[in-house]
């Protein structure tokens, strides 16, 4: 079995969360890695066996709220590997139960601040497959970033607005459709949708 340190993961944790994750995942066969900063998601998992250890990712971008909430997602997906395998969807029920339980505890210790952990209550009542996925959440997390996105979000940039991805595509902003904006891309003239807080690079307004 592997065991891993909690210290590499101390300077990334909001105070007072050490031991918590210690009960979690010190026993575990797990290993868990900060990565460089990651553009398509913050966190993810690998499932182990016996000879393997399981694996988590997580993005060393992340501010100490959202540092916790991705690990303890990702924790979540180790427990429901552990009971249930492939079993069962990766985002399932089984899984959502199991972070709404891991999660209790953090927000009844005061780890968050009010606003947040208000929030957080109600993301938790059906949790979705990335906390990004849940604009409000994801933009009150964004207050707690040391840095200030140095690219504007596509929800503040104008209508008609043309934009540069970051694969270099152009595309250009149409209406809100639900909760994602209508993009058309300029070379092939196909429709994506695109998260209101994708930051871009605006080409001309």
């Amino acid at each position: 079995m592997t065991q891993m340190s909690l210290e590499p993961l101390d300077q990334f944790l909001p105070p007072s969360t050490r031991s918590y994750i210690e009960d979690l995942i010190l026993h575990q066969n797990l290993l868990v890695h900060v990565t460089k900063p990651r553009k398509s998601r913050h966190g993810s998992f690998r499932g182990g066996n016996k000879k393997k250890a399981s694996v988590i990712n997580i993005s060393g971008a992340l501010n100490p709220y959202a540092f916790i909430i991705t690990l303890i997602h990702e924790i979540a997906h180790l427990k429901t590997w552990q009971l249930h395998g492939r079993k069962v969807s990766p985002h399932g029920s089984e899984w959502k139960n199991i972070f709404s339980k891991l999660m209790h505890p953090l927000m009844q210790n005061g780890i968050f601040p009010d606003e947040l952990r208000q929030l957080l209550a109600k993301h938790m009542l059906n949790p979705k497959a990335s906390s990004s996925s849940d604009v409000e959440l994801s933009r009150l997390l964004k207050e707690y970033d040391k840095k200030i996105p140095e690219l504007p979000f596509i929800e503040d940039i104008p209508m008609n607005s043309v934009f540069e991805w970051r694969n270099g595509r152009l595309f250009q902003k149409k209406e809100k459709l639900r909760k994602r904006y209508k993009c058309i891309e300029l070379k092939t003239n196909r429709v994506y949708l695109f998260n209101p807080l994708a930051e871009v690079k605006v080409v001309r307004n």
